[in-house]
């Protein structure tokens, strides 16, 4: 895709979104954010070229060892290590040779080389790069709403419209219980909506210039930048970086009904000049709470029994709100009663063994752009 459509400024050279190859030109650089000197060249020799081999001699093509012999060529390339915390990197020739003539194995060592002035530039504009985004990330960190009040997501509210969970028409919860984190649950749209959210306060919390040209993006997994001039620089992978970044918003400013993301970046930078970066959130299922109860439970394909619990009206509603989900109600002996639930939500639930309700729905969560879908069923006193 040729980014100059979103280009505000004029440029001397043309950029596009970064692939999953590398452009030639550009030094391989993975990035790890706990990585000392020792840590680093362990890291660059699991990145050798490998052997290319022919076997020589073999007896009825027999390939057990001793039988044949190996011809392989030495191979090898150069990968940077750098920390984006520390603001080091280490910069290696990693050379495979063959052990053996009877094996294919190889030794890999990692020797010490300097980086070009280019690959300097490219590094101090990723630090800053990447210093802005945890910075932002963080202090985007809690968007709370208010209390008992409805949350500002309002165009996810579609009622009456006639679509299918992967809709972004699909029907969701009204009134309060859009201030919810169960709505997340309810359809696509809603779950976009909410994801968007989160990355414009982060992109407001970043409010430098340079960043004029951010854009977001989901269809993307684990991270990685490209920086460079001219077509020289470095082409950065972010998927060994292991101090994540995360962004949570909190509902009526109850700490146990809160979704958090981790947020991860990808894009193209000019050195010195314009940055076209994309932000990608994935919901963390185990830290994403809904009335206290990890979001994960209601979308891992699982049946989920809260009959002996208290559970809110909007969880009920947001989930009997999903496109095609049923409900199923059992009666059963004695009588009920009704009550509140406690914390910041005053919303009637339902106690007792009058009746049970199974609500069975379908759930389908999308992640770094793969969507994915679980049949699941929950079943409370009613």
């Amino acid at each position: 895709m040729n980014v100059k459509t979103l280009c505000k400024l004029a440029l001397t050279a043309s950029l596009f979104l970064l692939s999953g190859n590398a452009v030639a030109a550009y030094t391989e650089t993975k990035a790890c954010d706990t990585c000392d000197y020792d840590d680093a060249v362990r890291l660059a020799k699991a990145y050798d070229k490998k052997l290319n081999c022919q076997i020589n001699d073999l007896n009825n093509n027999n390939t057990e060892f001793g039988v044949g012999t190996y011809q392989c060529n030495d191979t090898s390339k150069e990968i940077i290590i750098t920390n984006a915390l520390t603001q080091t990197a280490y910069k290696f020739i990693v050379s495979a040779t063959q052990q053996t003539q009877y094996s294919s194995a190889a030794r890999v060592t990692a020797t010490n080389t300097s980086m070009n002035s280019i690959e300097r530039e490219a590094l101090e504009e990723f630090y800053e790069i990447d210093s802005q985004f945890r910075r932002a990330t963080r202090n985007a960190g809690n968007i709370v709403t208010p209390r008992s009040e409805p949350s500002s997501t309002q165009p996810y509210n579609l009622k009456d419209q006639n679509s299918n969970a992967f809709s972004p028409e699909a029907t969701v919860a009204s009134g309060g219980c859009l201030n919810h984190p169960s709505v997340y649950l309810t359809s696509s749209l809603a779950q976009r909506t909410i994801e968007s959210e989160i990355r414009q306060q982060i992109t407001k919390e970043i409010g430098d210039a340079s960043w004029n040209n951010f854009f977001v993006d989901t269809d993307f997994t684990g991270g990685g930048i490209q920086v460079g001039r001219d077509g020289v620089g470095l082409s950065l992978s972010l998927n060994h970086d292991k101090i994540k970044a995360f962004s949570t918003k909190v509902y009526g400013e109850d700490p146990d009904n809160a979704l958090t993301f981790e947020v991860t970046y990808q894009g193209t930078v000019e050195i010195r000049g314009e940055r076209n970066l994309r932000l990608s959130l994935d919901l963390s299922r185990g830290a994403s709470l809904v009335d206290g109860i990890p979001i994960g439970t209601f979308m891992s394909g699982t049946n989920v029994d809260l009959t002996d619990g208290l559970v809110s009206n909007c969880l009920l509603e947001n989930i009997e709100n999903i496109d095609g989900a049923t409900v199923v109600i059992t009666p059963s002996s004695g009588g009920g009663d009704t009550g509140t639930v406690g914390g910041s939500f005053d919303f009637p639930i339902f106690v007792g063994d009058a009746c049970t309700k199974e609500v069975k729905y379908t759930t389908c969560p999308t992640a770094h752009g793969v969507r994915s879908c679980t049949e699941n069923s929950l079943r409370t006193s009613c």
